[in-house]
């Protein structure tokens, strides 16, 4: 979710163009473990502290659909609010 191939702008890479204030993780998906996501989001989150901003905390939302997406087990979305 992180890599700027998969950024929908061009903002291109997030850790030399700016840094994200806040963001949200939206999974799809039977089968989402909600423990499971939260520590894959806190490993992601902590490979790429340069990229977030130092100063708010908990800047980051991370939420679970049950409804799988059309023809799709599981999906993400990542919604940030960046300075780039």
């Amino acid at each position: 979710m992180f890599d700027s191939r998969c950024l929908y702008s061009d903002a291109g890479d997030l850790n030399v163009h700016g840094k994200i204030l806040t963001a949200s993780c939206l999974m799809r998906g039977d089968n989402v473990s909600i423990c499971e996501l939260e520590s894959t989001i806190g490993k992601m989150k902590t490979k790429n502290s340069g990229a977030f901003v130092e100063w708010i905390p908990d800047n980051m939302m991370n939420t679970i659909c049950k409804v799988p997406a059309y023809q799709s087990d599981i999906s993400g979305t990542f919604i940030a609010n960046s300075t780039a």
